[in-house]
């Protein structure tokens, strides 16, 4: 008799189908299936630094040798003016891609063959402010674009002059909008904001001088900061630790970046051990590291895109992830093809050709599938009938 097996070698996959699409991770889902892009297959360096799309639903990518384009079937490589790496990309609100490499910026502009090119906006800066090295962020605003290097901070307004912050002091690694006020990360002073024009120490800022921050997420109803071993959240004027499940995990890892994901999670990419994915309320829903289909246990930028698809980019190449597909596989536990799926008395089973499988699963691990020792023969069905919890094996 045909059966159609839902897996090979122990694995199967799970699309939460009793949930919203952008819902929260459940506790019940399993590991992501991660697509890579190697640098073979977009023809530029291993590593990659930011991660945008614009309206027309292009992604790019800030790669060490150029900018990427990517329309979902092929890559382009877009230079800078002077061929530098790109570490910061950004989008602002008419749909204008801007672009920090080192030693320029500018954005894009479409050129008279169709293509997508870089235009320097340098030309608007006198010759001393053009000395600086990599812009560590671009952040459109309603008055304008900023630009983030070590020592300089570029304002680019949509009307009237340019203007510029120096500092002999590294500033400007961490740049965000919170509140109706600018703020970027000081080495001297931890946090400085800009109060009439001028760079202010903030209040709260010493935090940041021995363990100096390093991220920053903001929008309307959450502001995350991070620093290199934990998360803070921002309330007004008012800075406090953000808990979290993994606290020291991402301690020991070193953060790097931060996102929230449509779904309300929050993505953490640290530089040792891949990705963290917290729950609004800070706990623990699933860690990713290389052996689970990175590219690298170094994750330098998160981004989702429209169709609610999680890009990761890493220094060793890209990855893409769909929150709501996960998958299963003898990494959970199961072993065998898998024939059959079945909800228990409010319990996932799985049967395969060894056995018969319960999955144990709670907000604060990864799930696992555990063997039911009673039965060690091949399972064809499992179902829920008048009350009743029925399994069919190969010998009854």
């Amino acid at each position: 008799m045909f059966r159609r097996k839902l897996g090979t070698v122990g694995a199967f996959f799970a699309l939460i189908l009793h949930a919203p699409l952008r819902a929260a991770l459940s506790p019940e889902a399993g590991s992501f299936s991660f697509q890579s892009y190697s640098p073979k297959t977009y023809t530029a360096s291993p590593q990659n630094w930011a991660i945008v799309q614009d309206r027309r639903g292009v992604l790019y990518f800030g790669n060490t040798d150029c900018i990427l384009e990517y329309d979902g079937v092929s890559w382009r490589r877009i230079p800078l003016d002077n061929r530098s790496g790109v570490k910061a990309l950004a989008v602002d609100a008419n749909g204008v891609v801007y672009a920090g490499g080192q030693g320029t910026f500018g954005y894009l502009h479409v050129a008279a063959n169709g293509a997508m090119q870089f235009v320097s906006l340098l030309e608007r800066f006198s010759q001393t402010d053009r000395q600086f090295g990599d812009i560590w962020n671009v952040l459109p605003t309603d008055q304008g674009v900023y630009f983030s290097s070590d020592h300089r901070l570029f304002l680019v307004p949509k009307k009237g002059p340019v203007k510029v912050w120096f500092s002999a002091d590294t500033i400007g690694r961490v740049v965000f909008a919170a509140f109706g006020k600018i703020y970027l990360s000081s080495n001297a002073s931890g946090l400085l904001s800009i109060e009439n024009g001028r760079l202010i120490p903030s209040a709260w800022g010493a935090r940041f001088l021995e363990d100096p921050l390093v991220a920053a997420y903001a929008s309307r109803d959450l502001v995350l900061l991070a620093s290199t071993q934990r998360l803070y959240r921002l309330h007004g004027n008012i800075l406090q630790p953000f808990l979290t499940g993994a606290d020291a995990y991402l301690s020991e890892h070193t953060i790097y970046t931060l996102s929230r994901l449509s779904t309300g999670d929050i993505a953490v990419g640290t530089k040792r051990g891949g990705m963290v994915l917290l729950n609004a309320q800070g706990q623990l829903n699933r860690r990713a590291t290389k052996r689970d289909g990175l590219p690298s246990e170094f994750v330098t930028a998160l981004f989702t895109d429209r169709q609610a698809n999680v890009w990761v980019a890493t220094d060793g190449g890209i990855a893409r992830f769909e929150p709501a597909l996960t998958r299963f596989g003898e990494a959970q536990g199961l072993s065998g093809s898998v024939y059959a799926i079945g909800r228990l008395g409010g319990t996932i089973y799985a049967g395969t050709t060894v056995g018969l499988y319960r999955l144990r699963a709670s907000p604060d691990a990864e799930p696992v599938f555990q063997p039911v020792d009673a039965i060690k023969e091949t399972v064809w069905v499992i179902v829920a009938h008048n009350g009743l919890s029925l399994v069919a094996a190969q010998n009854g």
